[in-house]
């Protein structure tokens, strides 16, 4: 199912973040994706208080999720189907010149070689995927197994805590992303991963506090992903030209991907063989790398257009 939901994904990745670049005006983009997150945070934070009481009692045995997943299987064919009544919007520029496959794909990857903020940017991503080593679902998991902290808590009062970091550091990002640019929300966001990192490191000594530590760290994950999700998406309709966009996010899109599902698939195996805190340790110090690799070696792009224009 993981494998599925990931591929269809992926498939549609390309068009749909080309499709909203060409919509929305990119003055306010940061802004509008701000706001689909927080919204999206919402609704998420209603359906998981539902889920907490539901799963209240229940949550031992894995025909009590049925009817969560049944439900959200169902909504995301609402979704469809409204992405179906969309037009898209006619785009002026020039057509890509007609040549061989061979010919295009070369022209593509041509563009690692000579655009070095974009490498620079390529870099960011896949180290960015490294981290997925140890993921906020393994936080659920150490919870359960070291600390003993019910299932129901974790999957309902643990995902509403995170959905909550969602919904109010969204529209946040997508504001000061639209005044200073998305390299500013990157980096907060890879801070605010590295500072939960650093509270799961230290729940061991935390004693009777290390449940408020867990909430911080759902808190912090969700308020990362969303920060980092508004700023990743956008970067990458701020390199090129309309007509070369596709190839850009194509690009982007592709090359993290592969790391990004090592890293995850690994994730479990790594945590059984080398425990927690060795492979949270390993994420923390790739996390700082991003940081480092972002905030020396990578320009926003718009900023980086606009002074030499």
């Amino acid at each position: 199912a993981q494998l599925l939901m990931a591929g269809t994904a992926g498939g549609s990745a390309m068009a749909w973040q080309d499709f909203i670049g060409r919509t929305l005006p990119p003055a306010r983009r940061g802004f509008f994706f701000g706001l689909r997150e927080s919204m999206a945070g919402l609704a998420g934070l209603a359906a998981s208080l539902l889920l907490i009481w539901y799963l209240t009692g229940r949550g031992d045995s894995p025909g009590d999720y049925l009817l969560p997943l049944t439900t959200g299987a169902l909504l995301y064919f609402a979704s469809w189907y409204v992405l179906t009544l969309v037009r898209e919007p006619e785009w002026p520029g020039e057509p890509v010149p007609k040549g061989s496959w061979r010919t295009y794909y070369r022209e593509t990857f041509r563009i690692l070689v000579d655009d070095k903020n974009f490498r620079a940017y390529i870099l960011a991503r896949c180290l960015l995927a490294v981290t997925m080593i140890f993921n906020v679902a393994l936080f659920a998991s150490y919870a359960k197994t070291d600390f003993g902290i019910s299932p129901a808590l974790v999957a309902g009062v643990f995902s509403a805590v995170n959905l909550f970091g969602r919904t109010i550091s969204g529209p946040v990002a997508g504001r000061i992303a639209d005044r200073v640019g998305f390299k500013a929300p990157l980096l907060a966001g890879v801070t605010m991963m590295a500072v939960a990192l650093v509270i799961g490191l230290s729940l061991k000594f935390m004693g009777a506090f290390a449940l408020a530590g867990f909430i911080a760290i759902y808190f912090l994950y969700g308020a990362q992903g969303s920060v980092i999700w508004v700023a990743t998406f956008n970067l990458q309709l701020e390199f090129s030209r309309v007509e070369d966009r596709p190839r850009y996010i194509a690009l982007s899109s592709t090359l993290s991907a592969p790391v990004f599902l090592v890293a995850a698939a690994s994730s479990g195996w790594l945590v059984d063989r080398f425990h927690y805190r060795p492979v949270m340790a390993a994420a923390l110090v790739v996390a700082v790398a991003v940081w480092l690799t972002v905030f020396f070696t990578f320009r926003d792009p718009r900023k980086a257009r606009l002074q030499r224009v």
